[in-house]
């Protein structure tokens, strides 16, 4: 029987593989997807998976309120980038949609190649974008959305529509190693609270702030 005690940092633990040596060659006695073995019986390859876990996402104000209506997206960065095409998303009492496309500037289409946002469609925040490389959905104000199946690597976290009334909040990288978030540096960053444990990363506004003028003048 072969077995991996321990996995390189960022992959599964294979499964144990039971094998037999026979007129000096080895003979798979079970099937498995982690190992194979060359025409000549004589190398085993033992083969390992990426770790997917599941983020949670809550998008909040600055008092810890749900906040709906902010576009987030996350796209996977560094020079070894993952391909994220299998992740899934869910949350509750939400049925998702997928749009049909985005733009440069991060907006997403339907079918009809309508743009998706509170002034267009009644149920925006159903929708929801991915491909290789990116993945993006609306903040819906009452639950966190979880996405599954982010491999181990490299991310950034960007709103691209803050809901009205709010500032958007700057840019995010983070980690995930092992399967849990993890900050990529000591800066803090007043927009982001990651909770490690559950591997909820919350986002965080400001209500927009302007500038009112006032003139005084007599009656003439």
């Amino acid at each position: 029987t072969m077995t991996e005690v321990i996995a390189p940092d960022g992959y599964k633990v294979a499964e144990e593989w039971t094998f037999k040596i026979e007129n000096g060659k080895v003979v798979k006695l079970t099937e498995s997807n982690n190992y194979a073995v060359d025409e000549n019986g004589s190398t085993i390859t033992m083969k390992d998976e990426l770790s997917k876990t599941t983020v949670k996402v809550s998008k909040e104000d600055m008092n810890g309120n749900e906040l709906k209506g902010a576009l987030i997206k996350i796209v996977p960065t560094g020079e070894n980038a993952n391909d994220i095409s299998g992740v899934k998303i869910s949350r509750n009492n939400t049925t998702f949609e997928k749009a049909a496309k985005t733009d440069t500037d991060g907006n997403m289409f339907d079918n009809d190649n309508n743009k998706i946002d509170s002034s267009t469609t009644k149920d925006y925040t159903n929708y929801y974008y991915s491909d290789e490389k990116t993945i993006m959905f609306y903040s819906d104000g009452n639950n966190k959305t979880e996405i599954t199946g982010l491999p181990d690597g490299t991310y950034t976290m960007t709103e691209v529509i803050a809901p009205d009334g709010y500032e958007l909040a700057q840019s995010w990288t983070f980690e995930i190693k092992n399967g849990k978030v993890v900050k990529l540096t000591e800066t803090e960053n007043k927009n982001y609270e990651v909770d490690e444990e559950s591997n909820t990363i919350t986002m965080k506004d400001e209500l927009s702030k302007t500038t009112v003028k006032v003139s005084k003048q007599d009656m003439g």
